[in-house]
C-alpha cells in the first residue's frame, strides 16, 4: 500500500487506479454540488421548503418503498409546496421504481421485441395497430428485413435519399430514447441537390447522413413524417402533439392508468419534454373523460404549474384530447398485442388520420406523469395491480392445463 507512486521515465506518476479514484470523487462532488444548488433554488421560491426540510425529506424518502433518490427529488422539485400541495411524497417513483416495476410486471423475454424499433414496427403493422409507415433502415452490418431496404453503404443510402424516399420523412435510432439523434427532412431540391430540414437548413444527402448519431450501433429507421391533427394547430402549429399512455394489462382487458399530453412548442418537431429544456409542455389528463386537469412547464426550480399565459391564451385546461374515443380504442387493441408486458408505456401521436402508435417503451419513465399530475404513480391503484400480478407477470400460473378457458 506504500508503493502508490512509481518512477517512470524520470517522472513521478500516479497509477491509473488513482486517476480513476480521483475522477470518481470529482464526479460525486460535482453531482452533490449540483443537487444542493437545485434544492437551494427551490428553497428560494415563495412556496419552497428550506434546504434543511428538503434534505430531511430526501433522507426519509430514500428509505421508503420507492427509494426516491436525491436527483429525482431535485428534478421533480418536490420541495415546492405549491406545486405538490396535495401530494403524498412517498408515492413518487423515480428511477428506482422505473426499473423495479418493469422487473415486477414485465417479462424480460419481451424486451427485444420492444427495444428494436424495426421489430416493433413489424409487430404493430401485423396487429393492425396504426403506426408510421417505415421506408427503410440503415445499419453498419448486414441485416435483412423482408422487402424493406436496409442499407449498410453510405453511397447507396445517399442515392435513396436523393431519388426514392418520399418526403417529408422522419428518422430515428433503432434503439434509443428522449429524441436523441432524431431528424426530420421536409423536402429535396433537385436544383440544389440538397435536403431541406425542419429547422430551415439545407444540406446535401452526404452531410445529412454524417449527422446521424447512432449511439448504440443498432442503426437507423426512416419513416413517414406524421402530419398534425387539425384540432391541435392552434396550440402547436404544424408540430405534432402526442401523449404518453401508461396502460395496465389485466387478463381480460387493459385499463388506462395515466395519460400525459405532450404539447410541443411551435417549431419543435419532437414532443419530448427532456426535463423541460425543449420548451414543450406537459398536461395531465383525466383518464375517465380525456380532459386536461393540469399543465406544467419546466422542472426543478423552473417548474411552473398552469402557466398563466398558456392558460389564458390557449384554454387548455378542461380541453379534451383529440380523437379521445379513438385513442381508447387504440390502447384496447395495442396493449393485448404485447401480453408479456403488464405495465405498458405507449407513445402516441395525434395525426390528421387519428391517433398513431409511435412505440411501446421497455422500462418507461415515471417522471413526466408525476410532474404533470403533481402526484406520485405508486398509488393505491398501482399497488393493488402489483399485488395481483407481480408473481404472475410471466403467466406461470397458467403453465398447466389446456391453452383455453373451459
Amino acid at each position: 500500500m506504500f508503493q502508490r507512486y512509481r518512477l517512470r521515465k524520470n517522472t513521478l506518476e500516479a497509477p491509473k487506479s488513482l486517476h480513476k479514484e480521483a475522477s470518481f470523487t470529482m464526479n460525486i462532488t460535482t453531482k452533490l454540488t449540483t443537487r444542493f444548488n437545485q434544492l437551494k433554488e427551490v428553497a428560494e421560491k415563495p412556496e419552497g421548503k428550506s434546504i434543511i426540510q428538503q434534505l430531511m425529506e430526501v433522507a426519509r424518502l430514500k428509505y421508503s418503498d420507492t427509494h426516491l433518490s436525491l436527483s429525482n427529488y431535485a428534478y421533480l422539485g418536490l420541495g415546492d409546496q405549491k406545486a405538490y400541495a396535495t401530494a403524498d411524497l412517498k408515492e413518487f417513483g423515480g428511477s428506482y421504481m422505473k426499473k423495479h416495476l418493469h422487473g415486477l410486471l414485465n417479462s424480460p423475454h419481451w424486451d427485444a421485441v420492444v427495444t428494436d424499433k424495426l421489430v416493433l414496427s413489424s409487430v404493430l403493422e401485423s396487429c393492425g395497430i396504426p403506426s408510421p409507415k417505415i421506408y427503410a433502415a440503415a445499419c453498419r452490418f448486414k441485416r435483412k428485413f423482408g422487402e424493406l431496404p436496409v442499407f449498410d453503404s453510405k453511397k447507396d443510402l445517399e442515392v435513396f435519399l436523393e431519388s426514392s424516399i418520399p418526403y417529408p420523412f422522419f428518422c430515428k435510432p433503432i434503439k434509443g430514447g428522449s429524441a436523441k439523434g432524431c431528424m426530420r427532412a421536409e423536402s429535396f431540391s433537385r436544383e440544389t441537390n440538397k435536403i431541406l430540414l425542419a429547422d430551415g437548413e439545407s444540406i446535401t444527402a452526404a452531410t445529412f447522413i454524417d449527422r446521424l448519431e447512432d449511439p448504440t450501433g443498432w442503426g437507423y429507421l426512416f419513416q413517414e413524417a406524421v402530419v398534425s391533427n387539425p384540432s391541435t394547430q392552434d396550440l402547436s402549429g404544424d408540430s405534432v402533439t402526442g401523449c404518453r399512455v401508461i396502460a395496465l394489462l389485466d387478463d381480460n382487458q387493459p385499463s388506462i392508468f395515466r395519460i400525459v399530453w405532450k404539447i410541443p412548442a411551435q417549431g419543435n418537431y419532437v414532443d419530448n419534454f427532456v426535463g423541460g429544456t425543449t420548451g414543450n409542455l406537459l398536461a395531465d389528463v383525466d383518464v375517465k373523460n380525456g380532459k386536461v386537469t393540469r399543465i406544467v412547464s419546466g422542472a426543478g426550480k423552473h417548474l411552473t404549474v398552469n402557466p398563466e399565459k398558456i392558460v389564458n391564451n390557449y384554454h387548455i385546461l378542461g380541453r379534451q384530447l383529440p380523437d379521445w374515443e379513438s385513442l381508447k380504442e387504440l390502447i384496447r387493441l395495442a396493449a393485448p398485442s404485447f401480453p408479456g408486458f403488464r405495465f405498458q408505456h405507449w407513445d402516441i401521436g395525434f395525426s390528421n388520420n387519428g391517433p398513431i402508435a409511435y412505440e411501446l417503451n421497455t422500462a418507461g419513465d415515471l417522471d413526466i406523469t408525476e410532474l404533470a399530475r403533481g402526484k406520485g404513480a405508486y398509488d393505491d391503484e398501482l399497488k393493488s395491480f402489483i399485488a395481483k400480478f407481480n408473481n404472475q407477470a410471466k403467466r406461470n400460473y397458467l403453465a398447466s392445463g389446456t391453452p383455453v378457458n373451459s
